[in-house]
């Protein structure tokens, strides 16, 4: 009890003490509250005046040529067949009917048919266009 009171103390003390001192430095000294200032002199700007316009030369801009941009050809979009389908749903389903039979018995696989199936489902919609 008393090494907890004392680690709480401390703890108070150490809280209290840099709440005190944060900003107390040494003369001259920067720490990671107080940056310091900046103190850099700069000469005043001069005004200049022209009083004789800028002198003009004709540049002739280069010619730039173009490539014609490339027609790809258009990419024939592959679907799944409804065959290949049913085959992922199903086989999800029974995969999950054999996990929950062994589980859980026939209501097991019963829950494991229906969530295994839906879960191909989802996988199917995914990944349907890819």
């Amino acid at each position: 009890m008393k090494t907890k009171l004392l680690a709480a103390g401390a703890l108070i003390g150490s809280f209290l003490a840099g709440a005190i001192f944060q900003g107390y430095t040494e003369a001259g000294e920067a720490n990671a509250f107080n940056p310091p200032q900046n103190t850099v002199a700069t000469a005043p700007r001069r005004a200049v005046s022209y009083s004789q316009p800028a002198a003009t030369t004709m540049v002739e801009r280069p010619v730039v040529y173009q490539e014609a941009p490339r027609q790809e050809a258009p990419r024939a979009q592959r679907s799944r067949s409804w065959e290949r389908e049913v085959l992922i749903v199903a086989g999800s389903s029974g995969a999950g009917a054999a996990i929950g039979g062994v589980a859980g018995g026939g209501k097991g696989a019963a829950i494991g048919a229906v969530s295994g199936g839906i879960a191909g489902l989802i996988y199917d919609l995914g990944t349907r266009n890819k």
